[in-house]
């Protein structure tokens, strides 16, 4: 089977039409030179060159045979072109997974931003469940993650911001009154969902009743907005530009504030790599003034 070096040394006889002459540029001898033709005149199983006093000539089936080491050599520096530019590009990106919720809220800003600082890195970013983004990073299979709520595993992260369950409702209504009222839900993280529900088991003796369960959080507070229901969230800034909802934040037994909070979450070894740690040390100075959004 020819090698890389045999399309080299085919060329190279091919374009100096002289034994000598390629032997000295592929730096080596006329006799191993000539063995090494044979060999390969062997193993294809045609003649290659003809050889004269003015030195060799190529046959149709040699000349066949250089077009082809030609392209073979051309491929080859494209691949390793190809890729050196995606080493490049590795080097120079962050994988990052992310809550929806987050991903919608948040990233948008984030990422314009830092790319105005930072122009040449690549962010790539894949939206999924909280729970899926921390497996992710925790197997190595993705840089960074924004996760709502508490996760499994051990990570370095960073706040994100706080969030309370807060109660929405188009109208004035007591507590009292919920288990007679039609809710609207939707997709919530593991945690959220946790939440919300032991809130209710400690709160009320019957299920809720549950009218619409919608796809989006935003729906799901276009709804309660309409009058069609109310809705329990811990997602502020889903609400926070929407006047005319009524809101109540929801306490405990112990009358706290019933909180979440969400965390920027990667391993150490990732935290100490370029680019990674230029973004991580600028999220947190943006998720600082987020933290501040009035409820």
């Amino acid at each position: 089977m020819l090698k890389a070096n045999d399309y080299e040394f085919l060329i190279t006889l091919y374009r100096s039409k002289n034994i000598t002459q390629a032997a000295q540029t592929l730096f080596l001898s006329q006799p191993a030179l000539t063995k090494r033709l044979q060999q390969i005149e062997q193993e294809l199983g045609v003649l290659i060159v003809n050889r004269n006093v003015k030195g060799v000539q190529f046959t149709p089936e040699g000349q066949y045979v250089v077009r082809y080491a030609e392209q073979c050599v051309n491929e080859y520096k494209e691949l390793k072109m190809a890729l050196h530019g995606l080493q490049t590009e590795k080097d120079s990106t962050i994988s990052i997974v992310s809550a929806r919720t987050l991903a919608h809220e948040l990233l948008p800003d984030l990422f314009a931003n830092f790319l105005k600082v930072y122009p040449k890195t690549h962010l790539v970013l894949h939206a999924v469940g909280s729970g899926e983004s921390a497996q992710l990073v925790h197997n190595g299979q993705a840089d960074i993650a924004f996760v709502c709520g508490e996760q499994p595993w051990n990570f370095q992260r960073v706040h994100i911001r706080t969030e309370v369950m807060t109660l929405l409702s188009h109208r004035p209504i007591c507590l009292s009154e919920l288990p007679f009222m039609s809710r609207i839900d939707t997709s919530f993280s593991v945690n959220s969902q946790r939440l919300i529900s032991n809130w209710w088991k400690n709160t009320f003796d019957v299920p809720p009743r549950i009218s619409m369960v919608v796809p989006s959080i935003p729906t799901c507070v276009a709804m309660v907005s309409r009058g069609l229901g109310y809705s329990i969230l811990m997602d502020r800034m889903a609400y926070r530009n929407v006047p005319q909802l009524y809101r109540s934040i929801l306490k405990d037994r112990q009358n706290q504030a019933i909180e979440r909070s969400d965390y920027m979450i990667y391993l150490p070894e990732t935290g100490l790599r370029s680019p990674a740690r230029e973004f991580i040390s600028f999220s947190q100075e943006y998720f600082q003034r987020i933290d501040n959004i009035p409820i």
